[in-house]
């Protein structure tokens, strides 16, 4: 029987009612958090927040969540441990800082779903997702723009010399 039908008795169902709302809340910001966004820009550095208020923290890492739902473990920190780098698309561009993952030099690959999971004694573990959305700053599009037109001008030039050139 649950709480809800033998406090129907005592005539405090709305009681009950807004304790079952409660619980739910309650179940749902400590068991399933909303992902959070970040942005950052190609070329640049960027910082994935993951910070707890746990005080005793024995080991963090970072997962990338690839669009088929496979995940690729990034690095873990870990007190007696210290830090490790797994075999990624971002190896050699990261790093941890107080359960932060920085991603350096960030590149269009990098965008999308990372967790953040954190494990502290005597709590457990508990996890962050966080979306990366990424942009292209303005100089990087004319930069890129101006390798473009000067490719095409080059192999336009490249033709015209090709073509014999007549008077009429």
């Amino acid at each position: 029987m649950s709480i809800c039908h033998s406090l129907a008795s005592f005539d405090i169902m709305k009681t009950c009612e807004g304790f079952s709302h409660l619980l739910l809340l309650w179940i749902f910001t400590t068991f399933l958090p909303a992902p959070s966004q970040v942005t950052g820009y190609v070329g640049h550095n960027v910082t994935l927040p993951c910070r707890t208020d746990f005080s005793n923290v024995t080991q963090s890492q970072w997962e990338f969540l690839s669009p088929d739902g496979n995940k690729t473990l990034i690095m873990v920190s870990s007190k007696q441990h210290g830090k490790t780098v797994h075999e990624s698309h971002l190896k050699g561009r990261v790093d941890m800082e107080d359960q932060s993952l920085i991603i350096k030099n960030v590149e269009l690959s990098d965008a999308g779903s990372y967790i953040c999971t954190v494990t502290s004694f005597p709590d457990g573990p508990s996890q962050k997702n966080i979306y990366l959305h990424l942009k292209v700053p303005l100089r990087s599009s004319f930069d890129l723009f101006l390798k473009v037109l000067n490719s095409l001008l080059y192999h336009f030039l490249q033709k015209s010399k090709d073509v014999p050139f007549s008077r009429t």
